[in-house]
């Protein structure tokens, strides 16, 4: 309805003998690129990490103009991301969250041995939008156990949403902790870079957590995900939640194998995006800051 609504303001505004039909698809196709596809290509699937993570961080620790960048790690599960922040970011200040126990101590077993040119602290409170709260995390009953020999990340399936636990069948205590708002927990740091965020459906809950933060400007990107379990874990939609970022001025992209294809503002598509049921990352960027290139950059770099 958004675009459709552009669609018609393009028209009123424009003289009739100007503007026609094609032109506006055109002009939609080459801003948009084409978000329907989003439902179908594999470039787009949220499951993959690595390579393209990377390459992000790398050109956002480019674009970075803070000599001692605040960065947070929400769901750091033992810690890969938490290492590639250190890998790309030096001198950083670095708060990885991770409320189940074994994730805890091998995230800082790898921040131990991985982090020394930044400072990183590793809580172990489970985010949201409350503060104070206990809470217990749930994982399935046959847990895979982490080993030196078996340190890859792999999904435990920890949740302290009863919607998901219940559809998991989760039985196994894997912690006890407290919530936390990242606002009332930050609300003293007056520039936060990035804030990643992957919290097995939570993710909305989370974001709503940073609210006062959004409202001064003081967080600069985030990086969250979407996937299935939103609909378990809270109420909030896919599109509702692109929609809400954007009214703190901040332009969303899902993030590709080979490209980012912004999905908010003149791209939002509410019909398109509450249909997808799989796992979208996505990245959004704070109007007016240095980080704006970065899409551009990323997306001519995979053209050559």
């Amino acid at each position: 309805m958004a675009c459709l609504l552009c669609l018609f303001n393009t028209f009123r505004r424009i003289p009739s003998k100007v503007i026609v039909l094609s032109q506006v698809s055109t002009d939609f196709d080459s801003k948009c690129k084409h978000p329907l596809l989003l439902s179908t290509r594999e470039d787009f699937d949220g499951k993959f990490v690595g390579d393209t993570e990377k390459v992000l961080l790398k050109m956002i620790s480019s674009a970075n103009k803070n000599p001692n960048p605040v960065l947070i790690d929400v769901g750091a599960n033992i810690g890969l991301f938490t290492r590639l922040l250190c890998d790309s970011f030096s001198f950083a200040e670095i708060h990885s969250f991770e409320p189940g126990n074994e994730m805890a101590y091998w995230l800082k077993r790898e921040v131990a041995t991985s982090c020394a040119s930044s400072k990183v602290t590793v809580h172990d409170n489970a985010v949201g939008d409350t503060h104070g709260v206990p809470v217990v995390l749930y994982g399935p009953a046959k847990q895979k156990k982490y080993t030196i020999t078996n340190i890859k990340a792999h999904n435990t399936g920890a949740s302290i949403s009863e919607g998901v636990n219940k559809l998991r069948g989760s039985t196994t205590i894997l912690g006890r902790t407290t919530t936390v708002r990242l606002d009332k927990l930050f609300d003293l740091i007056p520039r936060i870079e990035l804030v990643k965020v992957d919290a097995e459906g939570f993710d909305p809950l989370v974001l709503r957590g940073l609210e006062w933060m959004l409202r001064r400007r003081t967080v600069q990107m985030i990086y969250w995900e979407f996937n299935k379990h939103w609909a378990l874990a809270s109420s909030h939609t896919y599109s509702q939640t692109v929609s809400w970022l954007a009214d703190y001025n901040f332009t969303s992209y899902v993030i590709g194998k080979h490209q980012l294809i912004p999905i908010s503002h003149y791209c939002l598509n509410p019909q398109m995006l509450d249909r997808i049921s799989g796992t979208h990352n996505v990245l959004s960027i704070l109007k007016l800051t240095t980080y704006e290139q970065i899409p551009e950059l990323f997306n001519n770099l995979h053209m050559r």
